[in-house]
């Protein structure tokens, strides 16, 4: 008799147990979450792009103003000395261009893409710098 009991017990739990496992797959509240956290990462990392974008904006109209001087001293400055200044004002624009087309890449990259035009980015503002300096 206390065999049977065993038995019978023994057979509940493996019926019941089956029941009783809590698979985050089949449990919609969990994805609901981590669908959420999903989206505040998201949210974050576009906060993040935005800031970034606002910045190198803010860096390109410091590199337009330079051209516009440096422009306004090709047009006074005579001899060699003009073709140099023309010559580094029409690089100077070719590379503003580009930093121009990278910055409108950057804003329009996803949320999770976003690092990687970052860092083509930069390395264009860094190029940049160094031809004003």
């Amino acid at each position: 008799m206390l065999y049977t009991r065993c038995f019978y017990l023994l057979l509940i739990a493996a019926f019941l147990s089956p029941g009783c496992t809590n698979n985050s797959s089949n449990d919609p509240a969990k994805g609901k979450i981590a669908e959420e956290e999903r989206k505040l990462r998201d949210a974050a990392s576009v906060e993040k792009r935005d800031e970034y974008a606002h910045d190198m904006h803010t860096r390109l109209n410091e590199i337009n103003s330079k051209l516009i001087d440096l422009e306004s001293r090709a047009t006074r400055a005579e001899g060699r000395v003009k073709q140099e200044l023309e010559k580094k004002l029409a690089q100077g624009k070719v590379k503003r261009d580009e930093l121009a087309r990278r910055l409108d890449e950057l804003k329009a990259a996803s949320a999770d893409r976003w690092e990687k035009f970052k860092d083509g980015a930069q390395h264009a503002f860094d190029d940049m710098k160094h031809e004003f300096e």
